[in-house]
């Protein structure tokens, strides 16, 4: 990775610690991921966060991209074509934190960029940032046994930051509690299909639980049901609810099936 010195009026110390994480990545087979790592050790060694803001694909087998473009993490935000009408809150303070790599023969080029930030960067805001207090899947199944069964959001802290190194807020672990609880039965629709005689008694073929009672889950259902009976008990009449979405899933079914509705 080559770097240029033309554009940038940062202090000389994080410019050439800079160059040289991004250096290592020239020539290497796994660009994009050398790329990737230089970017990562940058940002945990000066408390900042790049992203992508745009980038042009390349027809390269080691490059990724002819052209990519990184900002600021609280770069200004782009324009809206609409005003909302609900409060947004952001993150970004128009920081004008930038850089552009280019590609050059087999390898990519920093070509101008501007190191500047307009806002204070420590450790102890690096470590707060969303995406660093975000959990992977393993760091999350470590955990998942506390998190499943009510220990204490004071212990489930403590526990992430002494096995993660993560430090989560009380509404991270409400989300994640909430992520690893097991799904109520008793907040499903049960369904019951019932084979009946002219006196409406007769054995159930069919239980189902069903997340909620819109076209889409009740149309499944039926569906289901259908394959289920397969052709040698065929389906003729259904007596059901007067439900809109229920009527409609069913009579998509097949269109030779009877509906009766009862209030």
């Amino acid at each position: 990775m080559q770097l240029s010195y033309e554009e940038s009026s940062v202090s000389g110390t994080e410019l050439i610690r800079l160059h040289r994480l991004l250096h290592r990545t020239q020539g290497s087979p796994l660009m994009q991921r050398a790329l990737e790592d230089a970017l990562t050790q940058y940002m945990k060694e000066n408390y900042v966060i790049f992203v992508r803001s745009s980038s042009t694909r390349s027809t390269s087998a080691v490059l990724r991209y002819e052209l990519v473009y990184y900002n600021c993490s609280r770069r200004p935000p782009r324009p809206a074509k609409r005003q909302g009408i609900r409060r947004s809150h952001t993150r970004s303070t128009g920081c004008p934190v930038r850089s552009c790599l280019r590609r050059q023969r087999n390898h990519l080029a920093v070509t101008s960029y501007f190191l500047e930030h307009n806002h204070k960067l420590s450790k102890f805001l690096y470590d707060r940032v969303p995406v660093n207090r975000r959990l992977t899947e393993d760091e999350l199944g470590t955990c998942r046994a506390l998190l499943k069964y009510g220990t204490p959001s004071c212990e489930v802290w403590q526990f992430v930051a002494d096995e993660c190194g993560k430090i989560l807020t009380a509404q991270d672990i409400y989300n994640y509690r909430r992520k690893c609880r097991p799904a109520l039965l008793s907040r499903y629709k049960l369904y019951t299909f019932l084979i009946t005689d002219g006196m409406g008694t007769g054995p159930p073929v069919m239980y189902a639980f069903v997340e909620s009672e819109q076209f889409a889950p009740m149309r499944r259902l039926f569906g289901l049901f259908k394959e289920v009976m397969g052709e040698q008990h065929p389906v003729r009449t259904f007596v059901m609810d007067k439900l809109a979405a229920q009527m409609r899933a069913a009579s998509w079914t097949t269109s030779r099936m009877l509906v009766v509705c009862i209030s």
